[in-house]
């Protein structure tokens, strides 16, 4: 996550969904979900998506 590769991965997907949280709509403390595991370290941008932090834990709740 402190990579070079990563950190323009994750700005061009803040980027590309408007700072704004995917589910709620919120602008503040957002993160980048992966959406899938299949590409790990060589990820498409499709495969993640920006999430706020309460969605983002809310998400990793449900999965558990």
């Amino acid at each position: 996550l402190q990579s070079d590769t990563w950190k323009a991965k994750r700005k061009a997907v803040l980027i590309r969904d408007g700072l704004r949280c995917q589910l709620c709509g919120h602008e503040k403390n957002l993160h980048v979900h992966h959406v899938t595991y299949d590409r790990i370290y060589d990820e498409d941008l499709d495969d993640l998506i920006t999430l706020c932090s309460d969605c983002h834990g809310g998400l990793h709740k449900k999965t558990k």
